[in-house]
């Protein structure tokens, strides 16, 4: 009976021993991006502006794969690759339409849900790069977009069910 505690108690330690890196990666905190009282927003007032610019670093590495975007907290927003307009302290453009391969992002990641709480935006244009994945259902949550286009890329999957089509 001693050696089957012996044994339970040195295949518990181990069982702790391979689980706790584990557990500590599980737990790692996700990063975390500050654009208040930075290069990229110069007006600490712009709460709103904050938020979308925090956003969109948070989905950056998502969104390019292998290509390269300049947006950092280095850099004005609207200098940003893809950033088309800001209007009223809000990113409502976001451009990455490629009509020509010597002007391209060449964008290969996927279409980060994120993209999702940039609740202002009213045109989305990921066309012509070479993104994979589904359509985050996310998207659906952006009330003002009026445009969204997504051809020609290697996207999978259907138009998500949550998101409602209105006739009116």
């Amino acid at each position: 009976m001693t050696h089957i505690r012996h044994y339970l108690l040195i295949a518990t330690f181990c069982l702790v021993g391979l689980l706790l890196p584990v557990m500590a990666i599980a737990q790692a905190p996700a990063p975390t991006y500050r654009c208040d009282n930075t290069a990229a927003i110069p007006d600490p007032e712009s709460a709103d502006l904050i938020h979308d610019c925090e956003i969109l670093l948070y989905a950056k590495d998502t969104l390019r794969g292998s290509a390269s975007l300049n947006w950092s907290t280095a850099t004005l927003i609207t200098t940003w690759d893809g950033v088309g307009r800001v209007s009223n302290s809000r990113v409502i453009w976001l451009d990455f339409g490629c009509n020509n391969e010597e002007t391209c992002n060449q964008l290969t990641g996927i279409i980060p849900w994120e993209l999702g709480h940039l609740f202002a935006l009213k045109h989305l244009t990921l066309s012509g790069n070479n993104l994979t994945g589904p359509i985050p259902p996310e998207l659906g949550k952006l009330t003002n977009l009026e445009t969204l286009t997504l051809d020609n890329n290697k996207l999978t999957g259907t138009i998500p069910p949550t998101w409602a089509i209105s006739t009116s």
